[in-house]
């Protein structure tokens, strides 16, 4: 089997599942509880898509950063976030990995930000991210060692 679908095969593996959700939150800065005043940004869209991962693996990426998105981890998640901003450091191997397979929705979500931003009212204000959940299983030494490389030549 040659390189690319050995990366596509294993990242499919540890894949368990994939949520999309979205949420809205009203903010008034109204002083008086019963009034409520619409501001700019006072409504923000959160879009969110969580891809649940059945391994674990925090090592650092020495890659350069990716573009268009940072990170975070927040306790058993990364958090992706997508906009005009960049990893300030050195990424995840999963983040790295998850960004490379799924390049494609990154760079479209980016320019989904990108149309919301010109096109808006100044009521909303979107936010999109994307969660990398993870389990405490480890991926098998010869299998990382497959994504290693693919990711180091591509």
């Amino acid at each position: 089997m040659d390189k690319v679908s050995q990366f596509h095969w294993i990242s499919h593996y540890v894949t368990t599942k994939c949520d999309v959700t979205s949420n809205y939150n009203i903010s008034s800065n109204s002083a008086d509880s019963t009034q409520f005043v619409l501001t700019d940004g006072c409504i923000t869209e959160s879009f969110i898509i969580d891809i649940y991962l059945n391994i674990k693996q925090f090592t650092n990426s020495i890659s350069a950063a990716c573009k268009y998105r940072s990170m975070t981890v927040e306790g058993e998640k990364i958090c992706v976030m997508i906009g005009d901003n960049q990893c300030k450091k050195d990424c995840l191997f999963i983040c790295k990995w998850m960004n490379k397979k799924h390049q494609y929705l990154f760079d479209e979500l980016h320019e989904l930000n990108k149309y919301l931003e010109r096109v808006n009212n100044g009521l909303f204000k979107t936010e999109i991210k994307v969660n990398l959940h993870h389990s405490n299983k480890r991926l098998k030494p010869e299998y990382m060692d497959i994504i290693a490389d693919y990711l180091s030549n591509t």
